[in-house]
Formats: structure tokens, sequence, C-alpha cells
């Protein structure tokens, strides 16, 4: 119970980064300047306000003209402002997997991924998630018999290719399994590799992401003919 509760509460605290993602606003000074970042307080007389840089300003009243609010983000830049910005990013995906070689389902994954933009291109995170392990197929139907759950803990590296609102990029999960008590006689605890290709997009102002690539799941139970399982997975997913 306690390793499926792990996942679970990385996976609410992923939502509530999303969540609570701080709006960009725009503060209208009298001296000409314009300034946008994210309000972090107002009281009477005085607002302080972070700037993307991470410098942080406090401004009396009779400095300021206006003070506007925006749908947007610093930590995932919008249609007009390319690709990811440096900073803190994360991921909320849902997939689904065919197996290739090994166990006959098709496990549906959720999983949740937090880590650092270090540069346009490049972030590096961590994550985990829960992988449920389905009667179903999609290419064998109903298979009596499984349902249980897997749980990855992952290293995440990510590359998108352009800086644009519209990118492809390459990402690559490499971790552990760990089963829970009814997946232990079929699986075991394991090596765990995902490398996915897949394409950044926007809904609106939501920032999506789609991928298809390959899992692998190394097989330790002694009672299993396999000693892998290979799958072809499809993801879909949003960032913040």
């Amino acid at each position: 119970m306690k390793r499926i509760l792990f996942p679970f509460l990385f996976i609410w605290l992923s939502a509530l980064c999303f969540a609570q993602n701080g709006k960009i606003s725009v503060i209208e000074l009298r001296n000409g300047s314009v300034i946008r970042g994210v309000i972090l307080d107002s009281q009477p007389g005085t607002v302080k306000i972070q700037t993307a840089d991470k410098s942080v300003f406090v401004y009396n009243d009779d400095e300021v003209i206006s003070v506007k609010n925006t749908d947007e983000s610093f930590r995932v830049s919008g249609p007009d402002g390319k690709g990811p910005k440096p900073g803190f990013r994360g991921f909320l995906d849902l997939g689904i997997s065919q197996w290739i070689i090994g166990t006959g389902t098709s496990p549906i994954e959720l999983e949740a991924s937090l880590g650092y933009q270090v540069s346009k291109k490049v972030y590096v995170g961590g994550g985990t998630g829960v992988h449920f392990r389905t009667p179903f197929s999609i290419l064998d139907g109903f298979n009596p018999g499984y349902f249980d759950f897997i749980i990855p803990v992952f290293a995440d590296i990510r590359v998108d290719f352009i800086d644009n609102s519209l990118s492809p990029f390459l990402n690559l999960r490499l971790g552990y399994e760990f089963p829970t008590k009814e997946a232990v006689e079929e699986i075991g605890a394991g090596f765990y590799a995902n490398p996915m290709v897949g394409v950044r997009f926007y809904a609106g102002k939501l920032p999506l992401n789609a991928s298809i690539g390959y899992t692998y799941r190394q097989i330790t139970a002694p009672d299993n003919w396999f000693n892998q399982c290979a799958e072809v997975t499809v993801k879909i997913g949003i960032e913040f």
C-alpha cells in the first residue's frame, strides 16, 4: 500500500504545482518603465514583483500607473514566447503500452516528472508514477488474471530541438521498477527504460506533449519464461 501511495502523492504534488503556476503581471511605472513578473505581495501602498531573472522589486503606489494581469507564465512560454525558458519545469503524462515481448497486457501509465530546464533545449529531472497492468490487451483482447501495479522511479532527460512553441523532442527516462505484491511473481523488480520521440504544441495557451516510443522492463521473477518485456508506448501530457 505504501508503494502505491508514494507515486500518487508525487503526482498530486505535481498537479498542485501546475494549479499554482504563477501568472505574469505587467506594472507600468511613472518613469516610463514597464516591469513584467509575478506579483509576490501586494499591500496598501506597495507592490512586490519578481521578474524572469529572479530579481525582486518593491514599488510604492506613487511610482505606479497601472498593474495588469495576464494569462502568461514564466515556466512555459506561449505561442508568442517561443520555447521553454530556463527554470523549474514539470510534466504530467498519461500513456498506454502494447506488449511486443513478454507479458500479454497493455499497461495504462500515469507518470509525473519534476526538474529544471537548464537551457532553452535541455531539461533534467526525475519522477515516478503508477503503471496499471489490466486484463485488457490492445491486440489480444481480454486476458483474465492480470490486474496489478508497477511503480517506476526514474531519471528524466529531455531535449526540445527547436526554440519554438511547436517543437519535436527526444525524451529518455531511465530507472527501476518496483512491483506491488500481486506483480512480484509475474515480473519482479527490475531495470526500466523508456525512450520517446514526440512533439510539443499548444491547445490555446495550454502546453501539451504527444509522443511515441519504446518501453523496456527487466523481468526478474524466477518463474517467468521471459527476462524482459518490450512494449510500444503512446503518451499525451501537459507541462507546467
